[in-house]
């Protein structure tokens, strides 16, 4: 398994949010950059290397996490153009060849990861394609995107920054994906549409063209960082 964490954003909110430009996978929560803890989750399903795909800021982010992270080797892929999450993935999956990919982002703090234990969930099933979800508040599911599930728990849709909400459960950036979705991916991707756009578009996708999906509790808690508020937040939640 590879692992591929996004981190080409401009961070544009955050840059709103300070008054001023940041890289938000720098920025530190209980005194830890924010793409550590995704990349404590790659270590933990003892990934065999790591792709980060950057943009404007991967100078920084490559001196501060450098060509290995606790042994792991690590490379950087650069996103020209920052024209939505799944192109970047795209960039990423581009170095990828039959291997299955463990998704995570940038500026996603975990709190009490479950991370192995989806890594063992995953191999022992069938499931083309894993969404990691935390059960979260409807404000908060609002801000991300939710599951859409029948009566019987079966997945029916994604749906970004819902207006409705049916369940408490939050989508996060947490996925994991059999190498044949990532195949189907570089195949069905339009870069004259820019579609599929958001992960949710991609999730959607695969769903309609009968890849078996399941969704799995990933950590007890999720931060995901766009502004001052969001990062103060996760730091009063972990020191908590």
């Amino acid at each position: 398994m590879v692992g591929i964490i996004l981190a080409a954003g401009n961070g544009n909110r955050m840059a709103d949010s300070f008054g001023f430009n940041q890289c938000k996978a720098l920025l530190k929560v209980n005194g830890k950059y924010i793409i550590e803890y995704s990349l404590d989750n790659l270590y933990d399903m003892e990934v065999k290397r790591i792709i980060i795909v950057v943009g404007k800021y991967l100078d920084i982010i490559k001196i501060a996490i450098g060509e290995h992270y606790k042994g792991i080797p690590v490379s950087y892929v650069i996103q020209d153009n920052a024209v939505g999450l799944i192109n970047a993935f795209i960039c990423g999956a581009e170095k990828v060849k039959d291997e299955d990919v463990a998704l995570q982002l940038c500026d996603e703090v975990f709190f009490n990861s479950y991370a192995k234990e989806v890594k063992e969930y995953f191999k022992s099933n069938s499931f083309d394609f894993i969404c990691g979800v935390t059960k979260d508040s409807k404000d908060s599911i609002k801000e991300n995107y939710c599951v859409n599930t029948d009566s019987e728990g079966r997945i029916l849709s994604f749906i970004e920054k819902p207006k409705r909400i049916k369940n408490d459960l939050k989508g996060t950036g947490f996925c994991l994906f059999k190498y044949d979705t990532i195949n189907y991916l570089k195949n069905v991707y339009s870069p004259e549409d820019n579609y599929p756009f958001d992960l949710t578009d991609y999730l959607n996708e695969l769903l309609d063209n009968g890849f078996c999906a399941d969704i799995k509790e990933v950590a007890e808690k999720e931060f995901n960082v766009n502004t001052v508020d969001d990062l103060e937040n996760a730091e009063k939640y972990i020191k908590d």
